[in-house]
């Protein structure tokens, strides 16, 4: 009995990462496009909130910067999840200037340079 709800534990943790791999790929992908492509901007970081559930952290920063043909500041939140097996984040503060990338139709998808790998 045990190993069947084993079995089917590791079953389903397996189907998850099949599923989720693939999201993930083409959001990294679409993020490297944006740096590579996009418009270059320097945005300052307006809060850095960053959150650790087992071994796993996650830093959401909210950066606001002027686009190109904007009247109003732009802002966008950027998460990075980091764990033991990542190379280390570069270390980011508040109030701090970063260099990004955005796309001219939809600046509020904007990245910051330094963590797009």
């Amino acid at each position: 009995m045990i190993w069947g709800i084993f079995g089917l534990a590791v079953f389903c943790a397996g189907l998850y990462l099949l599923m989720a791999r693939p999201a993930m790929e083409a959001l990294t992908a679409d993020q490297r496009d944006i740096k590579s492509n996009g418009v270059p901007a320097t945005g300052a970081i307006k809060s850095a909130t960053k959150s650790t559930n087992r071994g796993v952290t996650q830093w959401i920063f909210s950066v606001e910067f002027e686009a190109a043909g904007h009247t109003k500041p732009t802002a966008f939140e950027f998460a990075v999840v980091t764990s033991w097996l990542r190379s280390p984040m570069p270390a980011l503060a508040e109030g701090e200037s970063v260099a990004i990338h955005y796309r001219e139709k939809w600046p509020s998808l904007a990245v910051i340079d330094a963590l797009v790998k």
